[in-house]
Formats: structure tokens, C-alpha cells, sequence
């Protein structure tokens, strides 16, 4: 962490932190990436994603450009998260997960193994998906369980 530039970044209103910008396993510059998130040297973060505090972010995941994660949340591995997906604070994402484009994942969001979320899907806060769900593009799910 030492040979790496950090910068004071605004990741929210009221959330500023120090951070950095993620060198990629190919050598190419990635997204923002806050000092305090624990991020796996074999994931892929795009150039324009940001990293929140506290954050987790798995083995060989694969995590867009345009996406936002949120205060300690957390990426399991293999999980591929497409372009603009926003998802809140607290939200737990297993592995091997793919989130397609410019889905939101609201707070505290546990999604299981192998679950698939849909293009423009929205999942409020504390929605629990089950392992090997499916949630098809454009739908909403508000709060409870989908098994």
C-alpha cells in the first residue's frame, strides 16, 4: 500500500475518505478504491468504479465501470457486477454472482451463491435472493425473501 498515491475522495455526502486508484492484474489503471477496503490482487475493478470504506472485494471478481460499492459491503468471489450497478452500504454478494448493467442493490441486500440479477433489476433494502436465484431484468423486489 505504501508505493501507491492516496488522495482524499468524497465517496458520499458526509463520507470522505483517503483513497487510491487500483492497479489492475493486467497492469491497467482501475477505479477508486478506499484505503480501508480489502480488495483481492486478482479482482478487476474498472477505470470510473468506485470502492467504498470498508469494503470486500473477492477473488478474480469482476467489478464494472460506473459502479458504486458502498460502505462495508461485500463481493464474493468470481462475482461479475456489470456497468452501473449502484449497490448500498452493508449489502453481502456471494460468490460467483453476476449482476447485470445499472441494477441497484439496496442496503443491507444478501444475495446466495450463483444467484443472477437481471439488467435494471432493483432489489430494496434487505432483500434476501437465495442461491442459484434468478431475477429477471427490469424487475423490482422490495424487502423479503425470494428463494
Amino acid at each position: 500500500m505504501s508505493d501507491r498515491e492516496t488522495f482524499k475522495h468524497r465517496f458520499r455526502p458526509g463520507v470522505q475518505e483517503t483513497a487510491y486508484h487500483w492497479t489492475n492484474p493486467d497492469g491497467s489503471k482501475g477505479g477508486i478504491v478506499a484505503v480501508t477496503a480489502k480488495v483481492s490482487p486478482s479482482a478487476r475493478i474498472v477505470n470510473g468504479a468506485v470502492v467504498g470504506p470498508r469494503s470486500v472485494v473477492g477473488k478474480d471478481a469482476h467489478i464494472g465501470p460506473d459502479v458504486y460499492i458502498g460502505e462495508g459491503a461485500r463481493i464474493g468471489p468470481g462475482t461479475f457486477v456489470g456497468t452501473g450497478v449502484y449497490i448500498e452500504d452493508g449489502s453481502q454478494i456471494s460468490g460467483s454472482v453476476h449482476i447485470g448493467n445499472e441494477a441497484y442493490i439496496g442496503e443491507g441486500v444478501r444475495i446466495g451463491y450463483q444467484a443472477r440479477i437481471g439488467y435494471h433489476a432493483h432489489l430494496g433494502t434487505g432483500t434476501r435472493v437465495g442461491k442459484g436465484v434468478y431475477i429477471g431484468d427490469d424487475t423490482s423486489v422490495e424487502g423479503g425473501s425470494v428463494r
